[in-house]
């Protein structure tokens, strides 16, 4: 039973962080898209992570709408709240959607960024981890004033993954710095 939910969840990882192929569609709807597919196939999962608070699952959902691990316990309930009123997973999945609490990219940051060489920010964020090579520690800086450390694992299709980190991932429109030789 734990090999086939492995193998499912897996599955629907590789489905979620494939390039999302619908023309012009910008980086915000191709990420509700793919919450969206995710909520529909791993819908089973997902109640049962809201049953006990916490899993797999919601983890990878959390990461999807972007949510900064403050806010979790709080969109818990939420989405318990969306489950229980929309019985019909289609609906589930559009509201759970619905609920995109990733900041937005001219959001103010509250921490000071910091400077020097290997401090990158604007347009340069993106050059820069693109040179950056699996297992080196960086530093995000985020708007809104949340930093995000761990170590580099991938640059693809304008989202950061990382390892050791309080989030998996992060999209390029999130990202006020980063500091690629992390103190």
């Amino acid at each position: 039973m734990k090999i086939s939910a492995i193998v499912l969840m897996t599955a629907l990882l590789v489905t979620l962080l494939a390039p999302v192929r619908a023309t012009g569609a910008d980086e915000e709807t191709a990420s509700k898209l793919r919450a969206r597919q995710f909520v529909v196939m791993g819908y089973l999962g997902i109640r049962s992570d809201l049953e006990r608070g916490s899993g797999p699952y919601l983890n990878t959902l959390f990461d999807l709408l972007g949510t900064p691990a403050s806010d979790r316990s709080a969109l818990v309930e939420e989405i318990r709240s969306l489950a229980a009123v929309h019985l019909n997973i289609m609906d589930f999945a559009d509201r759970v959607t619905a609920i995109h609490v990733s900041s937005p990219a001219g959001a103010a940051s509250t921490v000071p960024l910091p400077s020097g060489p290997t401090v990158h920010s604007g347009d340069s964020i993106a050059g820069a981890l693109g040179q950056l090579t699996r297992g080196a520690p960086v530093a995000v800086y985020l708007h809104g004033g949340e930093i995000v450390e761990g170590t580099f694992v991938e640059y693809q299709a304008r989202r950061l993954w990382l390892r050791g980190a309080s989030r998996r991932s992060v999209l390029l429109r999130d990202i006020a710095a980063v500091n690629v030789a992390k103190p």
